[in-house]
């Protein structure tokens, strides 16, 4: 069966070193995208203890908890079967250790919120079928949690282009190309098309929420990457690019910016149909409101023309 596709929700201002260091930003999101979906878990309180018993047996734990546990089995609260492991003729089961777990989880809130954290991470990265440091991964989150920007948007990228922009050779060009998408997937939303300019999707494709927060915090090595996309030529040689490899649909016809619409969300044809209706509805509601400021443009005049007579 086809695995589904998982994607990494993040905010916006982790693409800003995407240039200078893709591996890094790629690390940072992966990290922060995994302790991010913890709040769509669904968590099953009696899964806890389990968890950890497992980590406790088979490694993984994070350090503060291991250091925990290893306090209680000192003391002996806190079974430790190193023959058996947790494991029985059926599997997995380390009754004991579980019963003296909970116990302790009721005299210890600390070892509770650490165990409940890891387990909570643990499910995360079973959900992206992935392993990893559970130490890094919350420290990482925690870390940029700490410094999102207010109202600041977010992306979503998915795995399998996390992996290969992180572990391949990429050239600016294919950077480029993975920027403006992410960017323009962030302009989009959970709409199926939108209206946008190129100002503004450049300015995304470098981590900044609008041209304004671009100019005013762009540090200098930026400057001539962002100079350079902001040449028609050379954007719309990416933008070209995502239309045929990205699935990426636009449209522009005499109008100010350009329509969207990414990841099979309408086909270019709808979304033509679609740009050109709101084109004609604005220029109806415009023809409206002209006529309706000649109307008391003429009114006016006419009661002027009236109290002069008189």
């Amino acid at each position: 069966m086809e695995e589904k596709v998982r994607y990494f929700h993040f905010p916006l201002f982790l693409l800003r070193n995407l240039f200078k260091d893709k591996e890094k930003t790629m690390n940072i999101i992966m990290g922060f995208g995994i302790y991010n979906y913890i709040p769509f878990l669904e968590i099953n309180e009696d899964q806890i203890a389990r968890q950890v018993c497992y980590g406790m047996y088979r490694g993984g734990l994070t350090t503060a908890l291991k250091k925990k546990l290893k306090k209680y089995i000192k003391t002996g609260e806190m079974t430790y079967d190193d023959e058996k492991c947790g494991f029985e003729i059926d599997g997995f089961n380390p009754e004991v250790e579980m019963n003296d777990l909970n116990y302790l989880f009721t005299q210890d809130t600390e070892l509770y919120r650490l165990s409940y954290e890891y387990y909570q991470v643990s499910q995360s990265l079973y959900f992206y079928s992935l392993e990893g440091n559970i130490d890094e991964i919350s420290a990482t989150a925690r870390s940029v949690k700490k410094i999102i920007p207010d109202d600041e948007p977010y992306c979503m990228i998915n795995k399998d282009h996390v992996f290969e922009f992180r572990d391949n050779e990429k050239s600016e060009t294919e950077l480029a190309e993975l920027a403006m998408f992410l960017a323009m997937r962030s302009i989009q939303g959970k709409k199926l098309s939108c209206r946008t300019n190129k100002q503004l999707v450049v300015s995304r494709m470098f981590g900044y929420a609008n041209p304004n927060l671009a100019l005013t915090n762009m540090p200098e090595w930026q400057k001539p990457l962002y100079d350079k996309y902001m040449n028609r030529y050379h954007f719309d040689k990416i933008k070209n690019n995502l239309e045929l490899n990205w699935y990426v649909n636009t449209y522009s016809n005499h109008m100010r910016g350009f329509a969207i619409s990414i990841d099979y969300g309408m086909s270019l044809d709808n979304l033509a149909f679609e740009t050109e209706s709101k084109k004609r509805k604005h220029k109806l509601a415009e023809l409206r409101s002209r006529k309706q400021q000649a109307k008391d443009q003429a009114f006016k005049k006419i009661k002027e023309q009236d109290e002069s007579t008189e």
